[in-house]
């Protein structure tokens, strides 16, 4: 009904009982204090001393991750960051193949996740969809990703790889907005990050 209020007194969807009273407690903004600590030592969110050991920490992350797993910052200048430090570490753990450069200066090869930034009816790829690089050849770039809750494959012409297709290790609290993962970390204060694995 219209000027009625709904407030969320129980938990439903998590399977930490612990973490439940504190998402109540945080939701009723009981003792943020105690719920902060209690976080930090469950080691739900980890204070760096500085943003240099905070956007390696993630970067480190980002790397080691699947993709059903989202790495957040809050600005465009920290996500490519971490994109850059992510896609280095993972080049250098990985045997370089299939490398490429965009306009924007990112270096894009073989295993790394790229995000699709333009839609593209001819390739079916649309904006901001997720993808794994499968292969590059004269032809284009292959793309490995889910839509509709499916494994697709799909091909970008060279074009339209160079100027569309970009890192995506992580990405803004923007352009998280409506994906459905099984963890996400995020970046919610310049020093702290934060392990939101229980939505």
């Amino acid at each position: 009904a219209r000027g009625s209020l709904v407030d969320l007194d129980s938990v439903r969807r998590f399977a930490d009982p612990e973490y439940a009273e504190l998402s109540l407690r945080m939701r009723a903004g009981q003792r943020p204090d105690a719920v902060f600590d209690r976080l930090v030592a469950r080691g739900e969110i980890v204070v760096h001393a500085s943003e240099v050991e905070q956007i390696a920490a993630l970067a480190d992350i980002a790397a080691d991750t699947v993709e059903s797993v989202a790495v957040v910052a809050d600005t465009r200048d920290q996500v490519a960051r971490i994109n850059a430090l992510a896609h280095r570490e993972r080049a250098a753990a990985l045997e370089p193949r299939g490398r490429f450069g965009t306009r924007s200066g990112e270096r894009i090869e073989v295993g790394d996740r790229v995000a699709t930034r333009r839609n593209d009816p001819h390739a079916d790829v649309a904006n901001r969809e997720t993808w794994t690089v499968r292969r590059a050849d004269r032809k284009g770039v292959v793309l490995r990703g889910q839509v509709d809750g499916r494994v697709v494959g799909r091909r970008v012409s060279w074009d339209y790889a160079r100027e569309h297709l970009e890192l995506a290790y992580a990405t803004t609290t923007y352009g998280v907005q409506g994906e459905t993962v099984s963890v996400a970390t995020e970046d919610p204060d310049p020093l702290v990050t934060g392990f939101l694995d229980r939505f």
